[in-house]
C-alpha cells in the first residue's frame, strides 16, 4: 500500500524527474532491510508491472572505514590482528565491493571490526582522505553507498538510521514505517549518548596532534576520573557487577574544574584548525582538527551533564522534556549515559519533513502508539493539503496472512555464525533436534 501511494500519489510533475526518493521505507533492522530490498519490493514491482529503483542505506558503522583500518595498528589478540589483515587484503582485492559487514564472505571479530569502522560522531568527513577519491584515495564505502542511493525511488533504511538522518533522507517524500511498534525505542536510542570505558582512549586518539603520546594522561585521565567516581558510587549502592542505577543529583562530588584539560585541548585543536596551509593535504588536516574539536566539546558537555545529573541548556533546547541519566556497572569499571524520556519532539521533527506517513505493525495498537509517540495532535497520516488544526489519522486493521494456530515456536540456540565453517551441519542438527523434540 505504501509503494502504491508513493508511486501514484506522490509522483513528481511531468518533465520534472526527482533526484530524491519518493518513498522512504524504514524497518526495524538490517535483516528486514535486506528482505524488503531483495524480496518484497521486487515482488510488488513485478505484480504492478513497473520498474522501481531501490536503494538501501545502513549506518556508517556497518561499513569498513578505510582511514580507521589503515591506522588500526596491532591489537593484543592474535585473532583480532589476523582479522584486520584479512579484511585489509579482501578490501584491496575487491575495491568495487559495497564494503559493508554483512556482505563479507567471512566473520570479523567485534574487536577487530571496532578498529576498522566508525560512526557519525567519529567520522571526520571532509577531513578524511577517502572523502576525496579524485585525489588518489580509495572512495569511502559509506559515502559511496549514500551516493548510489541518491536516484532511488524507494529508499530502505532502518529505524535508527531514520532517527539519525532525519531530514537528510528525502524532504517531501512519503514515509512508510514497518515494524512501527519498535519506532519509539529506536528514536530514543538514536538520542542516547554514553560515556563508555573506551572513552579515555578514544579521546586521547583525537588529541594526539596536540599532546602526542601524552594525550591519554592529559585528556584521558579526567574522563577516567569521572568513570571511576561512577564505579565507586555504584558499589556504594550495591549495583553489583552488571547493575544499572539512575543518577540522582549530587551523586558526583567532583568539581567541574576536573574537565578543564578537555577545554584546553579543545582550544588547542581550534588553533590548529584555523592554521590552514596552502596544500590540499594541509587543508584536510585542518578539517580533521576541527572535527576532533567538535568531538572533544561534545564529550565535555556530555560529562558535565552527567556529573550534574541534569541536562545542559543545549541539551534541553535540542530535546525539551525530562531526561533519564544512569550509571551502569561494567565488570571492574563503569559507563555513564543519558537519553530523553519523551520521543514526541523527534516525531514532530519527522512530521515536518515528510509529506505523509504510514505506520505498519502486526502488534501495533493505533491509540496506544499515538500516545506513546506523542502523536496527539501529531498525526500518523498527513494529507498533501495543508494540515488542519488537528491532522487526521487514518488506520486500518488487516487480518494476518498466516495460519496462526499452525505456527510453532523455533528456538535457535547459541552456536557458530552462518559464515563459519561447519555451520550448515550444525544448523541441520539443530533443526532435526527441534523436530524430534516436538
Amino acid at each position: 500500500l505504501a509503494v502504491l501511494r508513493a508511486r501514484h500519489r506522490h509522483r513528481p510533475a511531468p518533465g520534472k524527474p526527482s533526484r530524491r526518493p519518493r518513498l522512504i521505507v524504514s524497518t526495524a533492522n538490517i535483516a528486514l532491510q535486506d528482505q524488503i530490498v531483495r524480496k518484497d519490493v521486487p515482488a510488488v514491482a513485478a505484480l504492478l508491472g513497473i520498474d522501481v529503483r531501490v536503494g538501501l542505506l545502513k549506518g556508517r558503522s556497518n561499513y569498513v572505514c578505510l582511514s580507521r583500518m589503515n591506522e588500526s595498528g596491532l591489537l593484543l589478540r592474535d585473532r583480532d590482528r589476523a582479522d584486520i589483515e584479512r579484511l585489509a587484503a579482501w578490501v584491496a582485492l575487491h575495491p568495487d565491493a559495497a564494503g559493508d559487514r554483512d556482505g563479507l564472505p567471512f566473520q570479523v571479530s567485534p574487536a577487530a571490526w571496532a578498529k576498522c569502522s566508525t560512526d557519525n560522531d567519529g567520522c571526520p568527513r571532509d577531513g578524511c582522505g577517502p572523502h576525496a577519491p579524485g585525489e588518489g584515495y580509495d572512495p569511502c564505502f559509506a559515502e559511496r553507498a549514500r551516493a548510489s542511493a541518491e536516484d532511488a525511488e524507494v529508499l530502505v533504511v532502518n529505524h535508527h538510521y531514520l532517527a539519525v538522518a532525519g531530514a537528510g533522507l528525502g524532504p517531501g517524500a512519503f514515509l512508510a514505517v514497518d515494524e512501527a511498534h519498535q519506532l519509539e525505542e529506536a528514536l530514543r536510542g538514536a538520542a542516547t549518548r554514553e560515556v563508555r570505558r573506551s572513552a579515555p582512549h578514544a579521546l586521547a586518539r583525537l588529541c594526539r596532534p596536540v599532546y602526542g603520546p601524552a594525550a591519554l594522561g592529559v585528556v584521558g585521565a579526567p574522563v577516567q576520573t569521572v568513570l571511576d567516581a561512577a564505579r565507586d558510587w555504584l558499589r556504594l549502592t550495591g549495583a553489583g557487577a552488571r547493575g544499572r542505577r539512575p543518577l540522582p543529583r549530587g551523586w558526583c562530588s567532583l568539581p567541574a574544574s576536573v574537565l578543564e584539560p578537555l577545554e584546553q585541548a579543545s582550544q588547542a585543536l581550534g588553533t590548529l584548525a584555523h592554521h590552514r596551509g596552502d596544500t590540499e593535504e594541509a587543508q584536510r588536516e585542518a578539517k580533521r582538527h576541527a572535527a576532533a574539536k567538535e568531538q572533544v566539546d561534545a564529550m565535555h558537555d556530555r560529562l558535565l551533564a552527567l556529573m550534574a545529573a541534569e541536562p545542559t541548556p543545549d541539551l534541553a533546547h535540542a530535546h525539551p522534556g525530562p531526561w533519564a541519566m544512569w550509571a551502569e556497572a561494567d565488570g571492574e569499571g563503569a559507563s555513564l549515559g543519558y537519553c530523553p524520556v519523551d520521543v514526541a519532539p523527534s516525531v514532530a521533527r519527522l512530521q515536518k519533513v515528510y509529506r505523509g506517513a504510514c505506520l505498519v505493525s502486526a502488534t501495533l495498537d493505533p491509540e496506544a502508539t499515538a500516545l506513546a509517540l506523542g502523536m496527539v495532535p501529531v498525526a500518523l497520516m498527513v494529507p498533501d493539503a495543508p494540515a488542519p488544526p488537528v491532522p487526521a489519522v487514518e488506520s486500518m486493521r488487516l487480518p494476518s496472512p498466516y495460519d496462526l494456530p499452525a505456527l510453532g515456536v523455533t528456538v535457535v540456540p547459541h552456536g557458530p555464525g552462518p559464515k563459519d565453517v561447519g555451520w550448515d551441519g550444525w544448523a541441520c542438527e539443530q533443526v532435526v533436534a527441534a523436530v524430534a523434540g516436538s
